[in-house]
């Protein structure tokens, strides 16, 4: 298998006639999608503290024209 993996089993089942030189099939794409999307979700937006009463007014700075 290379990189000094060669007493390491193949995984059954993992190469199309478990031949190494095959492609693996991506069939965990629905999977990672999905695990990915509900980490996002739950992490980031529901643990997330928002109080838009508390936040300061965007202050924006004008330049003269030059």
């Amino acid at each position: 298998m290379g990189k000094g993996l060669d007493d390491v089993d193949l995984p059954y089942g993992y190469f199309p006639d478990d031949d190494p030189t095959k492609t693996p099939p991506f069939v965990w794409r629905t999977a990672a999608s999905l695990l990915y999307s509900n980490w996002l979700n739950f992490c980031v937006y529901q643990e997330t503290p928002f109080d838009l009463t508390k936040m300061k007014p965007l202050q924006i700075n004008k330049r003269s024209p030059k």
